[in-house]
């Protein structure tokens, strides 16, 4: 009769063991199932930051588009448009007449900008002019300063002065910055 109780006793340290097992599987496969889920909840964490980020960055760039458009308004009144080209001239022929100079446009012409980035050389292109004018060293220094200073976007590329039977001539050539046309 000894050995019934020892056999239940196994039994039941048998079924013990079983469910000690059962239960060790179930806690690795939890704890695999709960590492997995924290995967994803950091990897949509991530994301979600990530998104917040974009979203950030995206309205800090259009508060500066924003916030910029009267300077890039005003930046972009320095360049010529096609539209403007005649009026530039215009206005350095108003600057002859008002200085007392005579003025000579010897040529006109538009070129590739090539000192600029890439992108830029897609966006713009140079209108080179030459001009002559004869008229007194006062004068002709009052013109070059008004033409320095006119509201574009130039430079003197070249310049030359001569004093010759009492007149004096200076030889400019003068690139202004335009926007490409369409």
């Amino acid at each position: 009769m000894t050995h019934l109780p020892l056999k239940k006793t196994i039994n039941r340290l048998v079924i013990l063991v079983i469910m000690l097992f059962v239960c060790i599987g179930a806690y690795i496969g939890m704890t695999v199932i709960i590492k997995q889920d924290t995967e994803k909840v950091q990897l949509l964490e991530s994301e979600l930051l990530t998104r917040a980020q974009q979203k950030q960055w995206s309205a800090s760039l259009q508060t500066l588009i924003d916030d910029s458009q009267e300077d890039r308004i005003k930046l972009n009144s320095y360049i010529l448009s096609d539209d403007s080209v005649v009026g530039f001239v215009s206005d350095i022929e108003g600057i002859a007449s008002t200085t007392n100079v005579v003025l000579e446009i010897n040529s006109l012409g538009i070129a590739q900008v090539t000192s600029l980035a890439k992108v830029a050389e897609e966006r713009f292109e140079t209108l080179q002019m030459q001009i002559q004018i004869r008229g007194s060293w006062r004068n002709i220094i009052h013109f070059i300063t008004l033409l320095e200073n006119l509201p574009r976007h130039h430079y003197f590329s070249d310049m030359r002065l001569e004093y010759n039977d009492g007149r004096w001539k200076a030889f400019i050539s003068l690139r202004a910055l335009k926007f490409k046309g369409v």
